[in-house]
């Protein structure tokens, strides 16, 4: 699953990569947690319609057109609820080439309020709140940036094609 996220942002991933831009859908495994909690709280006592709308609602915070109402419906009576709870949800993404990072945006398709313990929060129409910066770095890059943070690179895993690479720092005697 994570190679099919990343690859909805095509193309390299690093910084001398090609840079995107563009709207995507929600990660796959939060749909999918979304959807698993709202359908198993709701299948004993609603329709794929019923459920389809109750998914849309809790997600989106505005009803359904009709038109994704029936996408939905017809999402969630194929057995896919992650591609209905998908349809719901708005994630903005895009790769910022001056900071090499991607950015991923909520964007509120509705006015709102949403509660934080007593705090309320309001909410815009079309407002987008940063949810994530992804930082890219080459391999280089990322051990002089552990190195000036104290660390001692020791190794170094990557994927074939070198685009992904996991490190394994120490922390330096002095």
């Amino acid at each position: 699953m994570l190679k099919q996220w990343l690859e909805g942002f095509g193309g390299r991933h690093g910084r001398s990569g090609s840079a995107t831009s563009g709207r995507v859908r929600a990660p796959g495994a939060l749909a999918l947690a979304v959807a698993a909690t709202l359908l198993g709280a709701s299948a004993a006592h609603a329709g794929d319609r019923e459920q389809a709308r109750r998914i849309h609602d809790r997600l989106a915070g505005v009803p359904p057109t009709d038109a994704v109402l029936d996408l939905m419906t017809a999402d969630i009576a194929g057995g896919n609820p992650v591609a209905a709870a998908n349809r719901a949800m708005e994630h903005r993404a895009f790769y910022d080439v001056t900071h090499g990072r991607i950015e991923m945006q909520l964007v509120s398709l509705a006015q709102q309020n949403a509660r934080v313990g007593r705090t309320s929060i309001s909410f815009e129409r079309g407002e987008a709140i940063t949810t994530e910066y992804s930082y890219k770095y080459e391999i280089d890059e990322f051990e002089r940036l552990a190195t000036s943070a104290g660390f001692v690179p020791r190794r170094v895993w990557t994927d074939e094609a070198r685009l992904f690479s996991v490190h394994y720092l120490a922390a330096s005697a002095g």
